[in-house]
């Protein structure tokens, strides 16, 4: 049984184009299936529907047309509070002001474990403490989430998703505003989820060659459409790289994953200005 199942998904709204007409986008016929213990990344251009797909897994919107199953069943047919035992969101974070801090946000994931109106146990307590460990905010715990930098608080909420203990983890972007030290941790550390607890990842990507290295399948879009979907070595050539994002890449296993990676070729204009400047025996410190 698949831990989530997306059956021709159709979803439609405006929005303005680059000279500030009102258009439609739609996210057109997606389908696709997700096994347990597996990491998916989502890639695509800007407004290719990556966020928006993400949004309609999480419940977030719903589907003009299509069906979502997690674990078999039509999530429409599971209460919200069921489902928030099943999912656990990460979406992009930017400032917040709400008067709580660290800690207590955290222990806001376990909420969906908590009968009625009852209180936290002292083990939803331990699960939240164990949660920011992992992330490295628990020596934050005390500090407002008002007071924290941007990277910071994306580093709280996904301990926050950590702490529901779900088996489905969707991600917006978990590696924004993070630095390079904490992308890798947190990346590896989902990996490493992934691979001993037999959760399933839906995570949306910018950097194409982080989704490779961690990813055990890629979804491409372009345009609301799938392109292709696959393993990174299956998704991620040259042909489809140069068609959807629409610039000039070379693509070569990586020296230690063998995963693909992506190298982008600077513009005709930098390529020529480089080669005058190497005819003219000029050097330069900076490109």
């Amino acid at each position: 049984m698949f831990s989530v199942n997306l059956e021709n998904i159709s979803f439609s709204y405006p929005r303005h184009n680059s000279a500030g007409e009102n258009i439609f986008f739609s996210l057109n016929d997606i389908s696709f299936s997700l096994n347990s213990g597996t990491f998916l990344s989502i890639l695509g251009p800007n407004g290719s529907g990556k966020s928006t797909l993400l949004r309609i897994i999480a419940r977030i919107l719903f589907p003009e047309k299509g069906t979502v199953k997690i674990f078999g069943t039509d999530y429409i047919k599971i209460s919200r509070k069921a489902l928030s035992r099943l999912i656990a969101f990460v979406p992009q974070v930017h400032s917040l002001v709400f008067p709580y801090t660290v800690f207590e946000v955290v222990l806001m994931g376990r909420a969906p474990h908590i009968q009625g109106l009852g209180f936290e146990s002292s083990n939803d307590r331990i699960i939240a403490e164990d949660a920011m460990e992992k992330v490295d905010v628990f020596r934050l715990r005390s500090k407002p989430i008002s007071e924290l930098s941007g990277g910071e608080l994306q580093r709280v909420f996904l301990a926050r998703a950590l702490a529901q203990q779900c088996p489905i983890l969707v991600l917006d972007e978990p590696n924004t505003h993070l630095d390079l030290k904490h992308q890798i941790e947190i990346l590896t550390l989902i990996k490493k989820i992934v691979n001993e607890k037999a959760i399933s990842v839906v995570s949306v990507f910018h950097d194409l060659n982080l989704a490779s290295i961690y990813s055990d399948e890629i979804l491409l879009l372009e345009d609301g459409m799938v392109r292709a979907h696959g393993t990174p070595s299956e998704v991620l050539n040259e042909t489809n790289v140069n068609m959807v994002f629409g610039t000039e890449v070379i693509v070569d296993p990586h020296p230690v994953t063998n995963s693909p990676r992506i190298t982008i070729m600077p513009g005709t204009n930098f390529i020529q200005k480089t080669e005058t400047q190497k005819q003219n025996g000029e050097i330069y410190e900076h490109i």
